[in-house]
């Protein structure tokens, strides 16, 4: 199971980079509900962590991308958004944070949306991405689409912007729909369930997650409910499964990896403890979020081997539109290239190089000192020799070593790390602890090295950019086009 999922990611990862995910439907597991249906609580269920943001309204504005990846190493979380902006090579400038705890991952969410909106109470289709790498999470992927709401006249712009954006992921043959819906309410008045039949009327990718279970009255039966069928006949719920759990509130963990088998095992204590008070025990085995993530797990392998098929058809075609493309662009002739190439006459592709030639030339020579790039001080790779062996080695010495330390300090240190052996030499556990603390006075002057440099190749790589790069504004539209053309 875990080697499809992990193709699956890469394969996903490689044509997302490419900006060729438009071009191609992967499997995926879309969740929609209405705001106050749990959908969040459900999310953080399956995860194990309390990690969404909470608030009053619509708090979700843009799809939320949660992938979760079981590996046997140190937790890692991260946090990425396209920014909109572009980066020196034209791509898209993603934004992306790491983070250590899972407390931190709702302000960042709520950072990223409010980027995104403007701040505005809006409802955008980008894509936020949490990425939770960690041998406790199952190997899952989910999209949580913002939370339905009623039509009502001051909100029917975002009720609007809501349904387009959920009809968008539902259309996708390709997704699983899991529908969250409250079991205290009639199902089959779900506005969720009733937008996924619209695309999928036998119900065969529709997954139903009943919540709330504790909150049902104890004088109301939801038995045929839980069991999938109707309430008003013995006909079956057009969808795969009727799977119900209780929403037990998650308390914001430290990130600590063991939390969430402890978390699981509260989760489901109180749903054996509800199915134990009221009278469907016997349906008890098919029901809680243990069950809903093994079920999950299992559908969802499932569907991405059904949809193999498919995929590499899909990918083949891609990749003959690519090369037809590259085919009619023509051949490179580098030997009798020159930069007055017409960037107008058919020779795209040349033109693209010899572009790319030129600012390689360009950027070269700057970092060398050869070219003159319209500034009196030090700049270029004279600078950057500057910042590290003068600037950066003069910070370094004026630091003075074990300062901060007496000498009797410094014997103690030696003395305690080697225990009841006595010490003739400097031992490595004693040369450790003195020196790691040395390093960290070293850091904050490393930092600052490394952010310098960093912003003076920036500096350099836009410079040359603006020396090699001298064509009009129709050139750059003919560019663009001819840049995007190949993507569609």
């Amino acid at each position: 199971m875990d080697q499809y999922i992990e193709g699956f990611g890469k394969l996903q990862s490689l044509v997302e980079s490419m900006g060729l995910d438009q071009s191609i439907s992967f499997p995926q597991i879309v969740v929609v509900g209405g705001q106050s249906d749990g959908k969040s609580s459900v999310l953080e269920s399956i995860a194990g962590h309390s990690f969404l943001p909470r608030g009053q309204n619509t708090v979700t504005r843009t799809p939320i991308k949660v992938v979760m990846r079981s590996k046997d190493q140190v937790q890692q979380i991260t946090v990425s958004y396209e920014s909109g902006k572009i980066d020196e090579t034209g791509h898209p400038l993603v934004y992306r944070r790491q983070l250590d705890d899972f407390a931190d991952v709702a302000a960042e969410i709520t950072r990223a949306t409010d980027t995104l909106t403007g701040g505005k109470r809006i409802i955008v289709s980008k894509l936020i991405t949490v990425e939770v790498v960690s041998p406790t999470v199952p190997n899952l992927t989910l999209i949580d689409l913002p939370g339905r709401i009623e039509r009502v006249r001051e909100d029917q712009i975002i009720y609007s912007e809501i349904e387009a954006l959920i009809e968008k992921y539902l259309e996708n043959p390709q997704a699983i729909i899991l529908v969250v819906h409250q079991a205290g309410n009639d199902i089959e008045t779900s506005r969720g369930l009733s937008a996924a039949n619209k695309v999928d009327p036998h119900g065969l990718r529709t997954i139903c997650v009943l919540t709330k279970l504790d909150l049902v009255g104890k004088e109301d039966d939801i038995t045929d409910r839980l069991a999938g069928k109707s309430n008003h006949d013995d006909s079956r719920i057009k969808c795969r499964r009727v799977i119900g759990v209780v929403n037990t509130p998650l308390p914001r963990t430290d990130g600590i990896m063991q939390d969430r088998a402890q978390l699981l095992a509260a989760q489901v204590a109180a749903e054996n403890a509800f199915f134990q008070q009221r009278k469907y025990t016997a349906l008890a085995g098919n029901h809680g979020t243990k069950n809903l993530v093994s079920y999950l797990s299992t559908v969802f392998v499932e569907h991405l081997k059904g949809s193999l098929p498919q995929l590499r058809i899909d990918l083949d075609n891609l990749k003959v539109k690519l090369e037809d493309h590259i085919h009619r662009l023509g051949p490179v002739n580098f030997k009798q290239y020159t930069y007055t190439h017409n960037p107008f006459s058919n020779g795209e592709f040349e033109y693209v190089i010899s572009v790319i030639d030129r600012f390689c030339h360009t950027l070269i020579e700057s970092i060398n000192g050869r070219i003159y790039l319209g500034s009196r001080q030090v700049r270029g790779g004279a600078l950057l020799e500057q910042r590290f062996n003068t600037l950066y080695r003069n910070s370094l010495d004026n630091i003075d070593p074990l300062g901060d330390m007496s000498t009797a300090e410094t014997w103690s240190k030696i003395k305690m790390a080697g225990g009841l052996t006595a010490q003739m030499f400097l031992n490595e556990t004693a040369f450790e602890l003195l020196t790691k603390k040395e390093i960290a006075r070293m850091k904050s002057e490393s930092i600052n090295c490394a952010v310098g440099a960093h912003t003076e190749v920036l500096r350099i790589c836009q410079e040359a950019a603006k020396e090699s790069i001298k064509v009009c504004h129709v050139t750059r539209n003919n560019l663009l086009v001819f840049s995007r053309s190949w993507q569609c």
